[in-house]
C-alpha cells in the first residue's frame, strides 16, 4: 500500500510539472540599434505562455533574437568604439587617482571592457561586457553580443557564412590579389630606429608580428618621415589608429609582460607606410605579409594621402584634415610632379548637424582661491587649465588653422606642476587648442564662356575673359589670385574637317603606239581630292574631263618622232608614274601625296618627255608644238637628236659611239665590271635603286652595289645607311626604313618594285635590324669616353672658338660641283637656295612637336625672306615657329595638320621653294612609348636643342640616411631626347648604393662620411653638352655622448639626469613612462646641454625617464630611473610601509614578480604587496648608504 501511494505521488508531481500547451507569444518589435555606424546590434524578445505552476516553462528555443543594424562605415577619423567606452571613465576616482583610460585587448574574455590607465602598467575590468556590436578583437570581423563573441559575415549579417578573402572580396576566392610574405631577420642592428620594409599603396590583410617576444618595438611613419606610431621614443599603448585610409591595430604586452609586438590591418592602404624596428636588444625576427591586387601596380608619379583626422567638433560643423603628397616608387617628391593628376582633398567639413540647445552653468575658480588658509596640515590639490598664445594664422584667406598650448596644471602647497589632462577634464572641459582663422573667402578667377570658333572648318581659336574677383565681388588685379594658376584665355577649337577640293587628276602619258604615221597614247584620269581619295565622276562634272587618249607622232616616217614611242622610247622617263592636278593653266601645280616623285624627289613639274609634244633638242625644255615648235634654236650647234649615235644620258651631249663613248665622265658611274652600262645623269632619288650613301650618286643594286665609301664607323647593316628609295613603280605599299640622321625607323610609301634593301615590312623588323645595333654602338662609345675620364662629343658636334657647342648636321653635300650638277637642284635660283637633301616627308604622333626642314642659303635675314604656306594660305604663327635656318617648328600637332607645306625663299627677284609633306597619326598603346622618344630625337636632329637643367647646388644629409641629388631636364618633354650621366672625380658611379631615377635624380643610400664631395651631372644630346656640379655634405652621426644613469634621491631634494648629444639642429625631449615631460619653469628644467633637472622630487615623480634626441627623421634615445630613497629611520617611524597592516595579499597578486619588475613605486601594486615592497625598499636603501 505504501508503494502504491509513493507511485501515485510521483505521478501527480509529474503531471503538475508538465506544461499543458506551452507556446511562444509574438515577437516584439526590434529595439534601438546599439551603434549609429560601423555595425550595431538590435534585439527583440518574446514571452513563453505556460500553464506550469512551478515557475518554469516547456517552450523550446531562444527568447531573444538579434540582427545587425547600421552596418555603414563610420566617417573616417572616428574614434575606436572600444576606446569610446573606456573614455567614459576618464577623470573618475580610482584608488584615489584620476586617469585617462585606454582600451586593453589582452584580457581572457574579449567581450569584457578591460581598460588600462595611460602611463601605468595595469589594466582594470570596468564592465563585465562591452556594448553590443563592439569588435571582439582588433581588426577582426566578429562582434560581441550579450557578452559573447558572435560570428559576423562579410555581408555584415550575424551568423552569416559569408567570408571575406584576403583581397577584401566578400565571398571571393582570393584570386584577385597576390600574397607577399617575408621575414626581417637581420639580428645585429644598431640601437634605435631601423627601417625594415615599406608597405605599398593598395595593400590589404596586413599582418606584422615579431617571431619571438623581445624588448623591441614596432614603429610606423610615412614617406615624409612623420610618425604615426611610436615616434621619437614615445611608445604608445595597444590601440587602434586610423592610418593610410584604414585602421591599423597595434598590440603589445604590458610592461614586464613577454608578448610579441603585432600590427594588423584590413586595408587597403592609401599611402606607402615605412615600418621600422626600435631596437633595444637582438632582433629575433619580424614576420610580415600583405596582399596586393593583381596587375594593379601604380606607375609614374601619383598622389598619396593619409587618414582623416578626428572631427574638430561633435556638432555645429567642424573640420577634418589629412596629409596629401606626391609619390614615386615609394618616395615622396615635390607636388608639382603630380600637377597633371587631380589632387585629393586635404580638408573637409564634418558633423554639420546642429548642436542641441541646452543651458549650462559653470563656476571657474582661480587657483589661488582654492588654497587652504586656516588648516595648513590639510593637503589640498587644485587642477586648472593654462593656455598659451595663439600661433599666427598660416594663411591670409580661405580658412587656416592656428594652435596654442593647453596644459593641465596641479597646484598644491609645494607649487605648481604639469599633470595629465584627465586630471582637469574631471572638473572643467578642456579649452580649445585649435581654431579656424582668416575664414574670409580668397580672391579667385572668374571664368566667362568661350567665344565662337574663329573658323567654320578645321582648327581655329576660341577666347574668353578671365577676371580675378576679390572677396567683395569686385574685380582686382591678377596678383591677388597669384596663389592659383590662371585659367587659359585661349584654346584651339576643332571644327569639322575642311573638305579638300575635288578635281580631275591626270596620270603620265604612256608611250605612243607608233613612232610615225599617227599613233595613239593614253593616260589615266581620275576624280579625286588632294589626298587621292577617289570620288565618282559626277563630283568633277563642274569642269570638263581631260582626254584619256590622244593622237601622237602624226609626222611622216622620214621625220623624227615627236614623242617617245614603243618602237623608240628614247626620252621617256619610266620612273614617273604619279598623278597631278589637271589644269589648263600651265603654272605649277601642287604635288600629290602619292606621286612617285613627290615625297622623296624634288621635281615639281612633269618631265618634258611627259608633255604633249615632248622635249626640245636640249632634253629639258618642253616643246610647244610638233617638229620642236617653240624650242630655242642654235644654228651653230646641231641637236644631238640628229647625230648618228644620238644623245648621251644628259639629253644634250652628242654621243660618239654605241656605248655612250664621248659622254661626260661627271655623269657616268662605272661599276667594277668592265661590261656594265654607265648610269644616266638623273636624280638618284628617282632612279631604279635609289641613291648611294652620299645621297647623290645613283646605286646600281638593292644592296648599294656600285657605291663607294660606305660608312665604316657603324656596327649595323650597311643597308640601314642607304637613303630611302620608293622605287620606279606605283603599286603603293606601306613600309618602314631607317633614317640615319634621326636614328629612328620611319614610315614611307613603297612603289612596289626595285628600290633598295633599306625597306622593311614592319617597324619592329626595322628596329631589330638597325635601331638596336645603333643604340648598342652609342652606349659602347659613351662608356668608352667615360672610362677615359675626358669629355667626348659626337662626331657631328664641334666646339667653336668661343667655347660654345655648335651642332653640325649629320649630312652635308659631297661638293659644290656635285650639288650644282644635281638635277634635284635644278630649281635653285641664283642668289638664294634651299637644301634639297633633307627629308621631304616628316611623320609624327598627335601631341608632339616636329620640325619641317627648309635650310636656306644664305640664312634668313632682312634681305632673305622665308615664307611658309599650306594650301596657299600663310601658316598660323601661334602654332608654327620659324627657326633661324628657315625650318618650321610645328606643334603640338593634330590629325588636321597632315598635308603639304610649301617653303618659299626670296631674295630680291630670285626665288627658290620646296614642298614638305607632314604625316600625323594617332598614338596607340603599342607604339606610344617609341614614338615619343623618336619625336624628341627627330626634333633635336632638325633644330637647335632647347632644354634647361634644374638642380640644387648643395645637398645636406646625415650618415645612414638617403640623399637625393637633383638634375632634372626642363621641359619634361625633352627628357627622352637627352642622356643624363652622373660621375664623381671623372669616374662613373657603379655602386649598389647609387641609383639614377628616370627624371635624372641620383639617389645615394646608407650615406657615409666618405660620400661627401662634388658630383657631376652631365646632360647631352645630339647638339648640346651641359654639366652641373652638386655638393653633397654628409653631416655627423647623431649620438648621445653622456647618457643618463639610474638615481636614488631623497624626497624633496633635486634629481639630475644627463643627456649630452652630438650633432647639429638637434631637439632633445624627455618623457616619463611614455608621457612627455615639459619644463614648467619651476620644478622641471631642461638645460642647454639636454640635462633634465627635477626640483622637490615627490613620490609621483618616480618612474623611467627617457631622453629622446632627434633631428629630421634620425633619432636616438637613452633611459634611466628615478627612485625615491628613504632613510631607515623614516621607514621605522611611519614611512610608507611601517603600518602594522602592511602585509602581502598573495591571493590578489604575485608579489615576487612585482618586486622583480620594480613595480613597488606604483601605489596600485604596492597596496597588494606592502610587506614585500617594504623589505625591498629597506634593502635598496641600505645598499645605497653602504656605497
Amino acid at each position: 500500500m505504501l508503494a502504491v501511494a509513493v507511485c501515485l505521488q510521483l505521478f501527480l508531481a509529474s503531471v503538475f510539472m508538465q506544461g499543458i500547451g506551452d507556446n511562444w507569444g509574438e515577437w516584439s518589435s526590434y529595439g534601438e540599434c546599439s551603434r549609429s555606424c560601423g555595425g550595431g546590434v538590435t534585439m527583440r524578445t518574446r514571452r513563453c505562455v505556460t500553464h506550469r505552476t512551478d515557475g518554469g516553462h516547456s517552450c523550446v528555443g531562444p527568447d531573444k533574437s538579434y540582427r545587425s543594424c547600421n552596418i555603414q562605415d563610420c566617417p573616417e577619423g572616428s574614434r575606436d568604439f572600444r576606446e569610446e567606452q573606456c573614455s567614459q571613465f576618464d577623470g573618475t576616482d580610482f584608488q584615489g587617482k584620476r586617469y585617462k583610460w585606454l582600451p586593453y585587448y589582452g584580457g581572457e574574455n574579449p567581450c569584457e571592457l578591460n581598460c588600462i590607465p595611460r602611463g601605468e602598467n595595469f589594466y582594470y575590468r570596468q564592465k563585465s561586457s562591452v556594448v553590443d556590436g563592439t569588435p571582439c578583437r582588433p581588426g577582426g570581423k566578429d562582434i560581441c553580443v550579450d557578452g559573447l563573441c558572435k560570428r559576423l559575415g562579410c555581408d555584415h549579417m550575424l551568423e552569416s557564412p559569408q567570408e571575406e578573402d584576403a583581397c577584401l572580396q566578400c565571398g571571393g576566392d582570393g584570386q584577385s590579389c597576390s600574397r607577399l610574405k617575408n621575414s626581417f631577420s637581420m639580428r645585429n642592428l644598431p640601437k634605435g630606429y631601423n627601417q625594415m620594409f615599406i608597405i605599398p599603396v593598395g595593400a590589404t590583410t596586413i599582418s606584422i608580428k615579431e617571431t619571438l617576444p623581445t624588448r623591441n618595438y614596432l614603429a610606423i611613419k610615412n614617406l615624409r618621415g612623420e610618425y604615426y606610431l611610436n615616434g621619437h621614443w614615445v611608445i604608445d599603448l595597444s590601440r587602434a589608429a586610423s592610418i593610410a585610409g584604414t585602421v591599423l591595430h597595434y598590440q603589445r604586452g604590458r610592461e614586464g609582460e613577454k608578448s610579441p609586438e603585432m600590427i594588423t590591418g584590413r586595408g587597403p592602404t592609401t599611402e606607402p607606410l615605412v615600418i621600422e624596428l626600435i631596437t633595444q636588444e637582438v632582433n629575433e625576427g619580424v614576420d610580415y605579409e600583405y596582399y596586393l591586387p593583381n596587375g594593379g601596380s601604380t606607375e609614374g608619379y601619383y598622389w598619396s594621402y593619409g587618414s582623416w583626422s578626428a572631427c574638430s567638433k561633435e556638432c555645429g560643423s567642424g573640420y577634418q584634415s589629412r596629409l596629401v603628397f606626391c609619390t614615386f616608387e615609394d618616395e615622396a617628391y615635390s607636388d608639382y610632379l603630380c600637377a597633371s593628376l587631380p589632387r585629393p582633398l586635404s580638408n573637409r567639413t564634418c558633423n554639420e548637424q546642429q548642436c542641441p540647445q541646452t543651458r549650462r552653468m559653470a563656476y571657474v575658480y582661480e587657483a589661488q582661491l582654492w588654497r587652504p588658509t586656516e588648516t595648513p596640515r590639510v593637503y589640498v590639490q587644485v587642477y586648472s587649465w593654462t593656455a598659451g598664445e595663439w600661433s599666427p594664422c598660416p594663411v591670409t584667406c580661405g580658412g587656416g588653422l592656428q594652435a596654442r598650448r593647453v596644459e593641465c596644471m596641479s597646484h598644491d602647497s609645494t607649487g605648481s606642476r604639469l599633470v595629465e589632462d584627465s586630471q582637469c577634464t574631471a572638473y572643467t572641459p578642456r579649452p580649445l587648442s585649435q581654431q579656424n582663422c582668416n575664414m574670409q573667402k580668397c580672391a579667385q578667377y572668374s571664368i566667362y564662356s568661350w567665344s565662337q570658333c574663329s573658323v567654320t572648318c578645321g582648327s581655329g581659336k576660341q577666347t574668353r575673359d578671365v577676371v580675378c574677383i576679390g572677396s567683395d565681388g569686385a574685380s582686382v588685379e591678377d596678383y591677388a589670385c597669384g596663389n592659383q594658376p590662371k585659367p587659359p584665355r585661349e584654346q584651339i577649337c576643332e571644327m569639322p574637317m575642311c573638305r579638300s577640293p575635288i578635281a580631275w587628276h591626270i596620270g603620265d602619258w604612256g608611250l605612243c603606239s607608233k613612232s610615225c604615221g599617227s599613233g595613239l597614247r593614253e593616260r589615266q584620269v581620275i576624280c579625286s581630292d588632294r589626298q587621292r581619295n577617289l570620288y565618282r565622276a559626277e563630283e568633277c562634272q563642274g569642269k570638263p574631263k581631260p582626254p584619256t587618249v590622244e593622237s601622237c607622232n602624226a609626222q611622216p616616217c622620214y621625220r623624227p618622232q615627236e614623242v617617245p614611242s614603243m618602237q623608240d622610247p628614247t626620252g621617256h622617263d619610266n620612273t614617273l608614274h604619279g598623278f597631278m592636278p589637271y589644269s589648263e593653266d600651265p603654272l605649277l601645280e601642287i604635288p600629290q601625296n602619292n606621286a612617285a616623285h613627290s615625297p622623296h624627289g624634288t621635281a615639281l613639274t612633269p618631265h618634258c618627255s611627259q608633255t604633249q609634244y615632248g622635249c626640245c633638242p636640249d632634253g629639258r625644255t618642253p616643246a610647244s608644238g610638233p617638229q620642236h615648235q617653240g624650242c630655242p634654236q642654235d644654228q651653230g650647234q646641231p641637236s644631238c637628236t640628229w647625230s648618228r649615235y644620238g644623245c648621251c644620258h644628259d639629253g644634250v651631249t652628242v654621243a660618239q659611239g654605241q656605248n655612250m663613248e664621248g659622254c661626260p665622265d661627271a655623269w657616268t658611274h662605272w661599276s667594277s665590271s668592265s661590261d656594265t652600262v654607265p648610269s644616266a645623269p638623273v636624280d638618284c632619288h628617282s632612279s631604279t635603286y635609289g641613291c648611294c650613301y652620299d645621297g647623290v650618286t645613283a646605286a646600281s643594286g638593292t644592296h648599294g652595289e656600285g657605291c663607294s665609301n660606305p660608312p665604316s664607323n657603324t656596327q649595323r647593316s650597311l643597308s640601314c645607311d642607304l637613303p630611302n628609295t620608293v622605287g620606279p613603280c606605283d603599286q603603293w605599299t606601306s613600309r618602314f626604313y631607317f633614317d640615319r640622321s634621326a636614328s629612328r625607323c620611319l614610315h614611307f610609301w613603297y612603289g612596289g618594285c626595285h628600290g633598295n634593301s633599306n625597306n622593311f615590312a614592319s617597324e619592329e623588323e626595322c628596329q631589330k635590324m638597325c635601331l638596336r645595333s645603333e643604340l648598342r654602338q652609342r652606349d659602347q662609345a659613351h662608356v668608352l669616353s667615360l672610362q677615359h675620364g675626358r669629355r667626348r662629343f659626337p662626331a657631328h658636334v664641334q666646339l667653336s672658338s668661343s667655347g660654345a657647342h655648335r651642332a653640325q648636321r649629320a649630312h652635308q653635300p659631297a661638293s659644290n660641283a656635285m650639288q650644282q650638277s644635281n638635277p634635284a637642284a635644278s630649281w635653285t635660283a641664283e642668289g638664294v637656295s634651299i637644301d634639297k637633301t633633307d627629308p621631304s616627308t616628316v611623320e609624327g604622333l598627335v601631341g608632339q612637336r616636329v620640325v619641317l626642314p627648309c635650310r636656306v642659303t644664305p640664312p634668313p635675314s632682312s634681305a632673305v625672306l622665308v615664307e611658309w604656306r599650306r594650301d596657299g594660305v600663310p601658316v598660323d604663327p601661334t602654332r608654327h615657329e620659324q627657326q633661324l635656318d628657315g625650318s618650321l617648328l610645328v606643334g603640338p600637332i593634330t590629325l588636321q595638320d597632315s598635308g603639304w607645306f610649301l617653303c618659299v625663299a626670296t631674295r630680291d627677284d630670285k626665288r627658290d621653294h620646296r614642298y614638305i609633306y607632314l604625316s600625323v597619326s594617332g598614338s596607340s598603346q603599342n607604339n606610344a612609348g617609341i614614338s615619343e622618344v623618336d619625336s624628341s630625337q627627330s626634333y633635336t636632329s632638325q633644330s637647335s636643342s632647347r632644354f634647361n637643367i634644374d638642380y640644387s647646388p648643395l645637398v645636406e644629409a646625415r650618415a645612414g640616411q638617403t640623399a637625393k641629388l637633383q638634375c632634372s631636364v626642363l621641359p619634361v618633354s625633352a627628357i627622352h631626347a637627352v642622356t643624363i650621366h652622373w660621375s664623381r672625380a671623372g669616374q662613373p658611379l657603379n655602386s649598389l648604393r647609387h641609383s639614377q631615377h628616370s627624371d635624372g635624380t641620383l639617389v645615394i643610400k646608407q650615406l657615409t662620411a666618405d660620400d661627401s664631395g662634388l658630383y657631376t651631372c652631365t646632360v647631352t644630346d645630339a647638339q648640346k653638352f651641359e654639366e652641373r656640379q652638386v655638393q653633397l655634405r654628409v653631416l655627423g652621426d647623431l649620438r648621445i655622448t653622456k647618457a643618463p644613469i639610474d638615481v636614488d634621491v631623497v624626497q624633496g631634494s633635486t634629481a639630475q639626469l644627463a643627456c649630452v648629444v652630438t650633432g647639429e639642429n638637434v631637439n632633445v625631449g624627455w618623457s616619463r613612462n611614455g608621457v612627455p615631460v615639459r619644463p614648467d619653469g619651476h620644478r622641471v628644467h631642461v638645460s642647454a646641454d639636454g640635462t633634465l633637472i627635477l626640483n622637490n622630487v615627490q613620490s609621483v615623480d618616480e618612474g623611467t625617464y627617457t631622453c629622446n634626441a632627434y633631428t629630421g627623421t634620425l633619432s636616438v634615445s637613452a633611459a634611466a630611473e628615478i627612485r625615491l630613497a628613504k632613510t631607515p629611520q623614516q621607514d621605522i617611524d611611519g614611512g610608507q610601509f611601517s603600518s602594522s597592516d602592511c602585509v602581502d595579499q598573495p591571493e590578489l597578486a604575485n608579489c615576487k614578480l612585482i618586486v622583480y619588475a620594480r613595480l613597488c613605486s606604483s601605489p596600485y601594486y604596492s597596496s597588494f604587496c606592502c610587506s614585500s615592497c617594504a623589505r625591498y625598499a629597506t634593502d635598496r636603501l641600505r645598499r645605497t648608504h653602504s656605497r
